[in-house]
Parts: structure tokens; sequence; C-alpha cells
């Protein structure tokens, strides 16, 4: 499952609008699995 990024995938996944707003200056094309994307995941 990959996040959402735009206000386009937020509505295809039938979202109103998200919870949390991470930030960060790390990639998450890098690895998914280091950072701010573990935390997204969990």
């Amino acid at each position: 499952m990959f996040l959402p990024t735009t206000k386009n995938e937020l509505k295809a996944l039938g979202w109103k609008s998200p919870d949390v707003i991470l930030v960060t200056g790390d990639t998450y094309v890098d690895s998914p699995f280091i950072g701010v994307a573990v935390i997204g995941k969990v």
C-alpha cells in the first residue's frame, strides 16, 4: 500500500482528509523500510 500524495488519491480511497500529515526530507523511493515511510505503514 502506498500513501496518498494528492487530493485526487485521497478521493479515490474515499477519504475526506488525512488524519496526520508526515513531512520529511527523506525520499520515499529510496527505501520504504526507513524513516517516515515506516511510520506511514504502521
